[in-house]
């Protein structure tokens, strides 16, 4: 099939050494793993993109973090139009390019706020996988008359059932995200130190992970950089603190090529969310290197981890319950970690996933339009 893959200009692909974008890693891993299954993928990125495709366009422009990165805090209004001036270009080059050539089979997209205005001006497919909640997304009464308008022009994929949650959308199918096998390889032993990883905000709460450990009196690593909008770094100065304290490891930001290394030695992934996610994908990577995970039990973490068996779930606000699972951490087989992830979440099965769906949809489109 020849593919056009609509990527994103916000941030450099594969991730900057100071900034992990993993939208991006999903990204190029598809990318990859479709090229290696035979397809012929044309990328549309930031210039620079670092993938396995047939073409990689760019219309010779760098992502906005690396043209405007000092806008970010200073003036992130002026980051935003920024931001969105270079999504624009990428796409509507992207679709420029689809109509004129006619034989791409289908257009994947990863995001849907500009592309969609895009669906009926093409006669081929428009498959998109949003890496936020959907619902999140129809919370704005634009957002509303977006979705409503454009939401049966498109289709829709999702990658946990919590992703699709209160959403009236036309989906299509599901395909979890994906981490690469050998990127993350596994670890028989691992190490004493728990770990956290993650950005420094409150609804990832490092200050619960920091507080359980020092009741199972474990060491643990923090991993992570605060967040640029005034809510995080209020939350960011709250914990100062905390990450002061004699069991806590505060490792600050950790390029993505480090990050295997440091939770393949984790006796265990901590990962106390009070809000779902559609997958996150750290939980993922854990298991790839055969590093437990211990999660709040919420939406859609029961999808990724096997409770008892590959981690624990746990009540998100019970200390005392995440304090046993930490101490009984060491039940957990690490051999099948790295077997539920070997089974269910490589970048190989991902696309072979996305590759179902294409014919799918592409199925259903010329049927639709007979």
């Amino acid at each position: 099939m020849k593919i056009a893959i609509i990527a994103s200009n916000r941030k450099p692909i594969p991730s900057a050494d100071d900034n992990v974008f993993a939208p991006g890693v999903i990204m190029k891993g598809l990318t990859d793993n479709l090229t290696k299954l035979g397809h012929e993928v044309v990328f549309f990125g930031p210039e620079g993109s670092d993938v396995n495709a047939s073409r990689v366009v760019t219309e010779g422009l760098k992502s906005v973090y690396e043209d405007f990165k000092d806008n970010r805090v200073s003036e992130p209004y002026v980051f935003m139009e920024n931001e969105d001036q270079y999504e624009m270009v990428l796409v509507s080059k992207a679709f420029e390019m689809v109509n004129k050539e006619k034989d791409f089979d289908i257009i994947h997209a990863h995001k849907y706020n500009k592309e969609v205005y895009f669906s009926n001006f093409t006669d081929t497919p428009l498959l998109i996988t949003g890496h936020g909640m959907y619902c999140e997304a129809t919370n704005s009464a634009a957002d509303k008359i977006r979705f409503a308008r454009y939401k049966n022009s498109c289709y829709w994929a999702y990658v946990s059932e919590y992703h699709k949650k209160d959403v009236d959308l036309n989906f299509v199918g599901k395909v979890p995200w994906g981490v690469d096998a050998e990127s993350f390889p596994y670890n028989e032993k691992g190490g004493d130190n728990l770990i956290f990883i993650s950005r420094m905000i409150q609804r990832k709460r490092p200050d619960f992970a920091i507080r359980v450990a020092e009741k199972a009196k474990v060491k643990i690593d923090i991993a992570g950089t605060k967040g640029i909008n005034p809510a995080h770094i209020r939350y960011w100065d709250s914990i100062q603190q905390e990450l002061q304290k004699s069991h806590v490891n505060f490792l600050g930001h950790v390029p993505y090529y480090n990050t295997a290394g440091k939770i393949g030695r984790a006796r265990a992934l901590l990962l106390p969310i009070d809000v779902g996610e559609p997958m996150p994908v750290t939980s993922l990577e854990a298991m790839a290197c055969g590093t437990p995970v211990i999660a709040s039990n919420i939406e859609p973490m029961n999808e990724i981890v096997v409770n008892g068996e590959t981690g624990f779930l746990v009540d998100k606000d019970d200390e005392g319950a995440w304090v046993n699972a930490i101490k009984n951490i060491d039940k957990i087989s690490r051999e099948k970690c790295r077997a539920r992830f070997e089974k269910y979440f490589t970048m190989r099965k991902m696309a072979e996933g996305y590759s179902e769906l294409y014919r799918k949809v592409v199925k259903m489109h010329k049927e639709r339009n007979d």
